[in-house]
Parts: C-alpha cells; sequence; structure tokens
C-alpha cells in the first residue's frame, strides 16, 4: 500500500513526530504513546488519501499527522463527555447501554454489597476516563475478539494492541489502587 519512498520519508520525521507527541502530552495530560501512536495512525490515512503529502515539508507533514490526532482527540472527548453525562453509551448494535450493563456480574456471596458498589463505581470511574478507542478495544476483548482481529480492525500490527491492552490493564490496576477498589 505505501511505497517504500513513503515509509523511508515519514521515518525520517520519526523523531519530530515523537517530540511533537512528548509537547502536546505535557501540556494536556495526555498519554504521549497513545498520542504518537494517533499522529502515525492520522498521518498514514492521509497519505493513503493523497500520495503528494509526502513531497511536502517535514513541518507540513508532521503538522499534518499533529492536527488530524487532535482534532480526533478533541472529538473523542466531547463524545465521551456527552456519553459518560447521559449514562449511557451506544453498544455494537447502537443501542443505548449503561457501562454497568457491560461489566460481569459478581459471583453471589463473594463480596459484600457495600464493597460491590465501591468496587463498579471505581470501575465505572476509570471507564469514563479511557478515550474512545481504548474503550473499544476493551468492549472487543470482552466480547472475546482476539487480539489479531482487533488490530484489523484498526488496522494495526497486534503486537500494537497487546501492548496498548497492556497499558490499560496497568493504568486500571494502578487507578483501582490508588482509590483502594
Amino acid at each position: 500500500m505505501f511505497t517504500s519512498t513513503t515509509l523511508s520519508r515519514i521515518e525520517s520525521i520519526a523523531p519530530r513526530l515523537h517530540h511533537i507527541a512528548l509537547q502536546q502530552a505535557q501540556r494536556s495530560q495526555i498519554d504521549a504513546e497513545d498520542l504518537e501512536q494517533d499522529i502515525y495512525v492520522e498521518l498514514f490515512t492521509k497519505v493513503a488519501k493523497n500520495p503528494d503529502l509526502c513531497n511536502q515539508t517535514d513541518a507540513y507533514i508532521a503538522n499534518a499527522g499533529y492536527y488530524a490526532a487532535a482534532h480526533n482527540a478533541s472529538k473523542d472527548r466531547t463524545r465521551i463527555n456527552h456519553d459518560y453525562t447521559t449514562r449511557e453509551i451506544v453498544d455494537d448494535e447502537g443501542e443505548p447501554t449503561s457501562i454497568f450493563d457491560m461489566l460481569p456480574l459478581p459471583q453471589p456471596g463473594v463480596e459484600d454489597d457495600v464493597v460491590e458498589t465501591e468496587t463498579l463505581a471505581g470501575i465505572a470511574e476509570f471507564v469514563r476516563e479511557l478515550s474512545v478507542d481504548d474503550l473499544k478495544i476493551t468492549r472487543m476483548a470482552y466480547a472475546g475478539s482476539t487480539n489479531t482481529e482487533i488490530a484489523k480492525a484498526y488496522g494495526v500490527s497486534s503486537s500494537a494492541i497487546t501492548q496498548r491492552r497492556q497499558k490499560i490493564a496497568a493504568r486500571a490496576r494502578l487507578f483501582l489502587e490508588a482509590r483502594h477498589v
């Protein structure tokens, strides 16, 4: 799909893209690796639609990827704020559903009601902080999709999905531990 010239051109500006991601992550409290990955996804999407983009200056190419990723992040935050202020999200069929409907049911007698409620509230709070892509990846994995199937849906490698899921799980552990859930 991409020529070796296109790939080398994008590879040549990789340090610049990394620097942009680090700078913006510090300013906006976004994970730098996630932002950098989003920049690459947007950049490759733009190059696939318009291969002549690689003929532009380094700054133009880097900014094209960053601004597209930033625009999507802004749309995602707006969508998330809307979704969670109404306490509903949309399931795979497009029907509204509560975040609590997506959680597995607890086993009877395992936890008392207070601990169960605090745990569910902590999980719901963590889920509200996930990016739209992280939430979709988590839901696909929960529904039984393999990393390969998720990767195919996102157009990335299986190892990228594995790493992203590991980061989500690590963030969830830290988030819940910090709240003593």
